[in-house]
């Protein structure tokens, strides 16, 4: 991706910080992203770029601190890898009730609310 050569990031820095700041504190903690737009592949691949120490913030060059979340050195494995770790939240209609979550994926099915109510029933 061309996102770092063009200057440009999809996470802020204060986000990893915050990350960091946790491990320091020796708190226990999850991530998740939610977007409403079609960018988490690039959040994903960012933020998993930051867990193994490539982020262009936290890559240990030109003055930055070297931050890994990849299982080495006692870190824990943050990186995003198995379809498991991805989820998509549905609303079949404008009622709360039936709002369905669809793990392993982070695309909306392309189908009609009816088809997919009668379909997770």
């Amino acid at each position: 991706m061309l996102m770092f050569g063009e200057g440009k990031y999809h996470i802020l820095p204060s986000f990893f910080r915050t990350l960091i700041f946790l491990k320091k504190q020796r708190r226990d903690f999850n991530v998740c992203f939610r977007t409403f737009g079609n960018d988490l592949d690039n959040i994903v691949w960012e933020f998993n770029e930051f867990c193994c120490g490539n982020h262009p913030c936290f890559n240990g060059k030109n003055g930055t601190p070297l931050i890994r979340f990849d299982g080495t050195q006692g870190t824990r494995d943050l990186r995003i890898r198995e379809s498991t770790q991805k989820g998509c939240f549905i609303r079949l209609s404008c009622d709360l009730k039936d709002t369905k979550f669809v793990q392993g994926t982070y695309e909306r099915p392309n189908i009609e609310f009816e088809d997919l109510s009668q379909e997770m029933s």
